[in-house]
């Protein structure tokens, strides 16, 4: 079941869905206090005893009213937010439209609405012969509706200012960032430690071309090692999901052969966005695009590009010496898959890189890099993770100097980095041995 879920598209967070089935919920249950209400005979209620025509001016007033602020709503949020997408990014869109508190408030008009329609064609005036029906339990259901969408109006107006706010959008990405490592390290502790055949392994091995053009979203590897394992063959997977994949790209080797219908299981989408579920990279270099967006000349805002060196260092701290995915895979105890996957280097190069080429010559943020590295280094007990952070805060060092021009600046860099070096000296002393992917 969980691999389903994982297939799929991130149905939980597409924006139609909790409106959609508000709305349904609204239709069925509308039709069905009509039912009850004119089986039972139910004329009046704590909320509601009038005439037909005051039902009728009510249901009316909470249709039009409800559908049209919603409209409202929405049009004035995107607004907002166009403004503050050419600040943070535009794919901080994407963040919003996972909100569940805007879908939320979206499902509560529109139901809002769809229950009141029902609830007003239900309504009989009289005249013409015909007698006077008054649905008073829809009525009473849609004036508490009516009462909730005035709630939901200042939460959201409250909700929409703090949600644009900075330090908002860099805690949620932050989150992002932080659980796709977190289901890295999963994957990786239930991963055993293993090696993979060299290239030469594959030399001669079977071919397999992607079928269509796409970003790779999703790969069930448990999938592809059991189909290997019941044809008696290995796998190479050289695609990793965030990959951009062209029609006719060799995608896997196999050895002696490729398992049938492999394809069946490399999920391919048009949008790169729909790929960031199962690859951390591209959260991380959305966040570090945030700190280069706030480097730039007409924002000017280095502390939240500091804001978001500390989240960054928060996130390699979870990472620690955890072992991370190897890419290995063997089904009882025979080698059936090796897939991409991705290094601690990897993922240092994609929160740091981008922020060290544009700090330019502030200083700030050449120091809050190399303080913070010197701080995750001090912690790091195995000798490759820390080599990586030492070629980080190596360039570092080296675009501080080239850039930065001020003496006393100069010499605060100078300060920083030695301590880097002093934090690391310190851990090389009681090294820990083994593979990068070692766990405790």
């Amino acid at each position: 079941m969980k691999t389903l879920l994982e297939r799929m598209p991130a149905w939980r967070e597409k924006f139609w869905l909790i409106p959609a089935v508000a709305v349904a919920v609204a239709a069925v249950n509308a039709e069905l206090l009509i039912a009850v209400g004119s089986r039972f005979r139910v004329a009046a209620t704590p909320f509601y005893d009038g005439s037909a025509d005051s039902a009728q001016g009510i249901l009316s007033a909470v249709a039009t009213s409800s559908l049209s602020l919603a409209g409202t709503l929405f049009f004035i949020t995107l607004t907002a937010l166009s403004g503050v997408v050419t600040v943070m990014g535009p794919r901080l869109l994407h963040e919003f439209l996972k909100d569940r508190s805007i879908q939320s408030t979206l499902a509560i008009y529109l139901a809002t609405f769809i229950f009141a329609l029902p609830s007003l064609r239900a309504v009989q005036t009289g005249g013409n012969g015909k007698e006077e029906y008054v649905p008073s339990l829809n009525v009473a259901v849609t004036v508490l509706l009516a009462i909730a969408c005035v709630i939901f109006l200042i939460y959201f107006i409250v909700h929409i200012a703090q949600s644009i706010s900075m330090s908002h959008v860099v805690h949620v990405v932050a989150e992002d960032v932080e659980d796709h490592m977190r289901r890295l390290i999963r994957r990786g502790e239930e991963e055993k430690a293993a090696k993979a055949p060299g290239p030469e392994f594959y030399v001669d091995a079977e071919k397999r071309r992607s079928s269509g053009t796409g970003y790779l979203k999703f790969v069930d590897y448990d999938a592809i090692a059991q189909a290997a394992a019941r044809e008696n063959c290995a796998v190479h997977l050289g695609v990793a999901p965030g990959d951009l994949v062209l029609e006719g790209e060799v995608i896997a080797h196999g050895v002696p052969r490729l398992p049938e219908n492999v394809e069946r299981h490399i999920v391919l989408t048009q949008y790169r966005e729909h790929a960031s579920a199962h690859d951390p990279r591209f959260t991380a270099r959305h966040l570090a695009e945030i700190a280069a967006r706030a480097l730039s000349t007409g924002v000017n805002d280095p502390y939240t590009v500091i804001d978001i060196i500390d989240r960054f260092t928060q996130i390699l701290t979870v990472i620690g010496d955890k072992r991370l995915p190897q890419g290995i895979v063997h089904v009882n105890g025979e080698f059936r898959l090796d897939y991409q996957t991705f290094s601690y280097e990897e993922i240092v190069e994609a929160m740091f890189a981008q922020i060290r080429r544009d700090a330019a010559d502030n200083a700030e943020i050449y120091l809050s890099l190399l303080d913070n590295l010197a701080k995750v280094v001090a912690l790091l007990r195995t000798a490759e993770r820390r080599s990586v952070l030492a070629d980080a805060a190596r360039a570092i060092y080296s675009d501080a100097r080239r850039q930065v021009g001020g003496e006393v600046e100069l010499k605060q860099l100078e300060s920083s980095y030695q301590h880097f070096q002093d934090n690391l000296a310190e851990r090389a002393e009681s090294e820990k041995p083994g593979e990068e992917h070692a766990a405790d």
